[in-house]
């Protein structure tokens, strides 16, 4: 109960009350740029949903599988516009307590500004630690149940397949054709130097037609289809032991999943854990500085959320700031500054002009400084 007290004592009636205001004015910014993103992309793509309706077995119906599809993009959408919103969100608020004259009042009560802001400043850091738990955890199974949906829904398969890149797993490197993502199916694989760790199978080379990745027997794995091995160990005669034919309902060792050929095939990171993202760099020495910044990202867009409202409140901490035009043009410019500092330092990252490190954390750190500096010019 003293707890409880003191806790009451330190956020007042004045702190809910900003707190809910923002929580308010935040929650309708979200919902209202992800509800018009969706219209806007549910409009687009009218012509896919009816092709993917005339595709389904008959009577099923292609609504369930359109809501499933919007369902599991709302987070990624969630997370890539919520770090932007907190700054619109603070400026609405703080302009509205100016033109009703609650900001008089509450600067009159003894307090300053960053004092009344202090609930704004906790909302957003507990938003940008939401964000960094959904970039690594929430957002990737959602796009992996997005991407399942998608071609269902868009009503086609991929014909021709995608070129794959080595596949190193750690133990094995495997060479591929193909890559069927509908059908999760690899061709024309070979490994020069195949080892199994169970010890089920010889070291040799693995050549296969085909290798599916389906469950079977009551285990998901890959299976080869006209696959056989070559043993490269000589026996007791010094003579090679002879081809095996590989049975298609025995499954062979391999580690990468689908998933992870998808992001290989793609170069796209967004639907794997950061812990998957930090082994795909170890594998693949040649796209470090690539992965290097996907993984870093996950971390500083969230932290955008809080470096913008560092950023932009010290621009219309104003007396006399009443217009909320113009404050809502000083957050756009404010984002669009930092968007684009971002972005550029991203690619230089990406291209191996800078280091990763130093690229993914320059834009924070800049705007950061800029605010701090700022922080002064805030009437208090």
């Amino acid at each position: 109960m003293e707890d409880r007290a003191r806790l009451m004592g330190l956020f007042g009636i004045l702190d809910r009350y900003v707190g809910k205001r923002f929580a308010g004015v935040y929650g309708l910014c979200l919902v209202g740029f992800v509800l018009l993103f969706l219209v806007v992309d549910g409009v687009s793509k009218i012509d896919d949903f009816v092709e993917g309706a005339a595709l389904l077995p008959e009577g099923e119906s292609v609504w369930p599988l359109v809501l499933k599809f919007y369902l599991n993009r709302i987070p990624a959408l969630t997370v890539l516009f919520a770090p932007y919103l907190t700054l619109f969100a603070a400026i609405a608020c703080l302009m509205t307590f100016t033109r009703h004259n609650e900001l008089a009042a509450m600067l009159s009560s003894g307090r300053g500004l960053h004092r009344i802001l202090l609930p704004v400043y906790l909302a957003a850091l507990l938003i940008t630690g939401v964000l960094v738990v959904a970039e690594d955890v929430v957002v990737p199974s959602s796009l992996r149940r997005l991407e399942a949906v998608e071609r269902r829904v868009k009503g086609h398969r991929t014909a021709k397949g995608k070129s794959v890149p080595h596949l190193r797993d750690g133990v094995n490197t495997v060479v591929a054709s193909r890559w069927f993502p509908d059908d999760m199916r690899l061709t024309e694989v070979s490994c020069l130097e195949y080892s199994d760790p169970g010890r089920l199978l010889p070291t040799g080379e693995f050549h296969a037609r085909e290798l599916l990745f389906r469950r079977h027997g009551g285990r998901t794995a890959w299976f080869p289809v006209g696959g056989e091995i070559r043993p490269i160990e000589k026996d007791e005669t010094g003579r090679l032991h002879a081809a095996i034919d590989l049975p298609p309902d025995a499954p062979v060792f391999f580690q990468f999943t689908p998933t992870e050929i998808d992001v290989l095939v793609e170069d796209d990171t967004r639907s794997l854990r950061s812990s998957k993202i930090r082994e795909l760099r170890r594998l693949y020495p040649d796209k470090f500085d690539e992965l290097s910044m996907q993984l870093y990202a996950r971390h500083t867009r969230p932290l955008a959320n809080f470096v913008l409202l560092l950023l932009g409140l010290p621009f219309v901490a104003r007396p006399g700031q009443r217009s909320i035009a113009a404050g809502l043009g000083v957050a756009f410019g404010c984002c669009a500054a930092y968007m684009a500092v971002d972005l550029f330092f991203q690619e230089m990252g990406a291209r191996g002009e800078l280091h990763p490190l130093v690229a993914s954390w320059f834009a924070p750190a800049f705007f950061v400084a800029i605010g701090l500096a700022r922080l002064d010019k805030v009437v208090t």
